[in-house]
């Protein structure tokens, strides 16, 4: 069978190839005549096939070409015109030095190109192109596959429809796309981009997105330095990462250039586009804040520089930290604010004004206030500021705080301030207003504004707690009560049940206005009574001592001291004062009678309006009297031996005195005529420097002589300045008086 009967039957196809190269080397080739053309270098002969041995050219195919050095066309119109070339299939071309291109209208125009497949294209040095359609067409391309296009430098395309437009760009896979612009419109391309799958797609979206690398089914990297790895991954912010089948790093369908390093690994885990520099590592994760992340399963973080670790957790809060499971921080409502840290499980955080540093350990925690802390399992904190740690406690008002089991900060109605420290503690929970309350002690209530309640026994149940319900009361002690405004009550069962009320001591009562009991069983139950002692009694009245006991105003002082009668006193152990405004000083003295006073131990006043210092054959002198000073003072012995002394001394000293007044009187007048003597100072005439004087006066009987100089100091035409001074003698005393003056003339 001839060559052309074997092309035929082929139906154009490259079958033969081996057998006519073989034949063409045995020598002459035998062939019938034929009617077309062929065409060989130098001279040659009609034939099916034409070769030139000397130039190793050969030429098979009706209008087939080989005009190249060692060159090869092989089939109908195939074209083999640069040296060492081959050109095999219908149409074929190989036009440039060392190219190859099989089959029909394949074409290789590049140096070195390879053309495999039909109506395949390697244009530019050095690229192949293998698979029917496929292009490669730039240098150093290759594309193989049934129409792979290879058009970037050093781009590589395996699989079928892929594309690499970008330099050094590669797509594997069928459908994948490398640096390729999908529209079509050829607007951009992005070089160092690989996508390896099936459906891959790595910078594609818009330019810019350089060094993109998608790994997997339909894997998509649409960013600068994005990497996506798994099926359906998605990296879409610049410097991203994600790896996992479905994760995903920046949304498609809102590409930010802008953001970049984020990081989504595991399967359905995605960053958004806006998350600059955030991570998503696990399952089904979503992070849509910058430089935010999540690591676990399923959970949501958004806001700024937050991170979630577990799973199910929902962060919707800047610069948060959440750990456990189920937890739900949520300020969206404010913008993000945040810096709020949640440990524990099935936490909420749900702040509903501006806030931020809330912090949660424990679960089943529920916190709605900024700078809240709960710390404990059942927790309710909704004060901002507010903070309770144990299980089920409540802090609801600003700046509150319950610490113990069940503690209970300011109840529904939010009191500031108020403090609940022990298991089932209240503080401020009745009412409104009831601000500042404080509760410490199992139990322990404290109901009014500023109250203070300190004690309680769990163990014995809410009878024994303390209890503060009176506006800044104080309860201090197991079951002690403060039950009215400023009370204070402290001590095992101390009552303070009145305003202003002081109880101190084991059962001591302050039942009255400003009433005070200080001592085990001490009352107090008068208006400003006080009782200080134990068993004192003070009913409107003072006692202080053991059993001392004082009503209607009076004041006992001492152990088993008595002032019962009205403003009466007794002072001193067993004192009595049983009578109005009677007065015991003493140890055992007593006064029966009113307006009495017995002083000294012993010492009876029977009478009224007395002063009594001893008893009935037990007489008392009383010594070191001080002199009387008024009236109605007594005077003792010293002062009546005084009193005649005085008489002749004051004489005396009367005497002395008048004698003094008349020669100050003389004096006065000797002075008198001094001065008179000592003044008249004449003026120095005109010509002259120096002058001196003398004056003699008298006044009222008395006489005086004064001497005396002036002169000129200064002399001009306009004006002269003269000094002058003298003294003054008086004659009966002998007083002496001096002067002195300048003078200015003109």
């Amino acid at each position: 069978m001839t060559a052309r009967a074997r092309m035929r039957r082929a139906g154009g196809r490259v079958v033969e190839t081996a057998l006519a190269l073989s034949c063409a080397l045995a020598g002459e080739f035998a062939v019938s005549t034929v009617s077309f053309a062929q065409t060989v270098g130098g001279t040659g002969t009609t034939a099916d096939c034409l070769q030139n041995a000397g130039s190793a050219q050969l030429a098979c195919g009706t209008g087939s070409v080989a005009t190249g050095t060692s060159s090869t066309a092989y089939g109908i119109g195939a074209s083999a015109t640069g040296n060492t070339t081959t050109a095999v299939g219908a149409g074929a071309s190989a036009t440039n030095v060392n190219t190859t291109a099989i089959g029909q209208a394949s074409t290789a125009s590049g140096g070195g190109a390879t053309a495999l497949g039909v109506g395949s294209t390697a244009s530019q040095g050095e690229s192949t192109a293998a698979g029917a359609g496929s292009s490669a067409s730039n240098f150093a391309s290759t594309a193989v596959g049934f129409g792979a296009n290879a058009s970037g430098f050093g781009s590589t395309v395996v699989g079928k429809d892929g594309h690499a437009a970008g330099n050094n760009s590669s797509a594997f896979g069928y459908n994948s796309f490398a640096g390729y612009d999908l529209s079509g419109n050829n607007d951009f391309t992005n070089d160092n981009t690989t996508a390896i799958g099936m459906g891959a797609q790595a910078g594609t979206g818009a330019a810019g997105q350089a060094n993109a690398t998608a790994v997997g089914w339909s894997a998509l990297a649409n960013a600068a330095s994005a990497t996506a790895l798994g099926a359906g991954a998605q990296a879409n912010a610049t410097s991203s990462i994600a790896i996992g089948a479905g994760s995903g790093a920046g949304s498609a369908a809102f590409v930010d250039a802008t953001s970049n390093n984020a990081i989504a690994i595991g399967n359905g885990s995605k960053v958004d586009a806006n998350s600059r520099g955030s991570i998503a590592l696990g399952s089904f994760n979503t992070v849509t804040g910058t430089e935010s992340g999540a690591i676990g399963v399923g959970l949501r973080v958004a806001g700024t520089g937050s991170f979630a670790i577990g799973n199910l957790n929902t962060v919707n809060a800047n610069a948060s930290f959440v750990y456990g499971g189920n937890n739900n921080v949520n300020v969206s409502g404010m913008g993000g604010v945040g810096k709020i840290q949640v440990i524990g499980s099935n936490n909420t955080v749900a702040v509903t004004t501006t806030a931020a540093g809330a912090s949660v350990i424990g679960s089943d925690n529920y916190v709605d206030a900024p700078n809240a802390i709960a710390i404990g399992n059942g927790l309710s904190v909704t004060g901002d500021s507010a903070a309770a740690i144990g299980a089920g406690g409540t802090a609801s008002g600003r700046i509150s705080a319950a610490f113990g089991a069940l503690a209970n900060a300011g109840g529904t109605f939010g009191n500031e301030g108020t403090l609940a420290l022990g298991a089932g503690a209240l503080a401020g929970t009745t009412a409104s207003g009831r601000t500042y309350a404080t509760a410490i002690g199992a139990n322990a209530q404290a109901q009014g504004a500023n109250a203070i309640a300190i004690g309680g026994n769990a163990a014995t149940g809410a009878g024994a707690a303390a209890y503060a319900t009176g506006t800044n009361a104080v309860a201090i002690g197991n079951g002690s009560q403060a039950t009215a405004t400023n009370a204070i009550a402290q001590g095992t069962t101390a009552l303070a049940s009145a305003d202003g009320a002081v109880a101190v001591g084991s059962g001591a009562q302050a039942t009255a206005a400003n009433a005070m009991a200080q001592g085990t069983g001490a009352q107090a139950t008068g208006v400003n009574a006080i009782a200080i002692g134990t068993g004192a009694v003070a009913t409107g009245s003072v006692a202080v001592g053991a059993a001392a006991s004082a009503g209607n105003g009076g004041a006992a002082f001492g152990d088993y001291a008595v002032a019962t009668g009205s403003n009466s006193t007794a002072v001193g152990p067993n004192a009595s004062a049983t009578v109005a405004n009677g007065v015991a000083v003493g140890n055992g003295a007593t006064v029966t009678a009113a307006n009495s006073v017995a002083i000294g131990a012993g010492s009876v006043a029977s009478e009224s309006n007395t002063v009594s210092v001893g008893a009935s054959g037990s007489e008392r002198r009383v010594t070191n009297v001080a002199a009387g000073v008024n009236t109605t003072d007594a005077v003792n012995v010293g002062q009546l031996q005084s009193v005649a002394a005085g008489f002749g001394s004051s004489i005396t000293s009367l005497q002395t005195q008048v004698a003094g007044l008349q020669e100050d009187t003389s004096r006065l007048k000797d002075g008198v005529a001094v001065a008179m003597a000592a003044g008249g100072v004449p003026a120095v005439p005109n010509g002259r420097r120096v002058g001196v004087f003398g004056n003699v006066a008298a006044y009222d009987g008395r006489g005086a002589a004064g001497f005396g100089i002036t002169g000129v100091l200064h002399d001009t035409r306009t004006y002269q300045v003269q000094a002058s001074g003298s003294v003054g003698l008086g004659f009966e005393t002998g007083v002496v008086g001096a002067r002195g003056g300048v003078a200015l003339f003109w």
